[in-house]
């Protein structure tokens, strides 16, 4: 989708599609998630399920930034940040 976006606007969008179809995940792992690990473990292992995510892509957008200034735009930056 972002390839095709020519505007702040267009991405903007796009980038609101793509956020319901991601977003939708979190609403079967606070049920479905904690019940495959035992008792003893369940907090320390859904914590870790959650949030490893969110230390793994902090740095995307000071990558993607970097990406934009130097291959020229949005589009560019969008595909090579989707293949990594």
């Amino acid at each position: 989708m972002f390839v095709w976006a020519d505007g702040p606007s267009m991405m903007l969008f796009a980038a609101a599609v793509s956020g319901v179809f991601v977003n939708g995940q979190y609403t079967w792992m606070a049920a479905w998630l904690p019940e495959l690990f035992p008792t003893r473990v369940r907090a320390t292992a859904a914590g870790f399920v959650f949030n490893m995510p969110r230390l793994m892509a902090g740095p995307g957008p000071i990558i993607s930034g970097w990406i934009i200034a130097n291959l020229g735009g949005f589009s560019y930056a969008a595909v090579t940040i989707a293949l990594i």
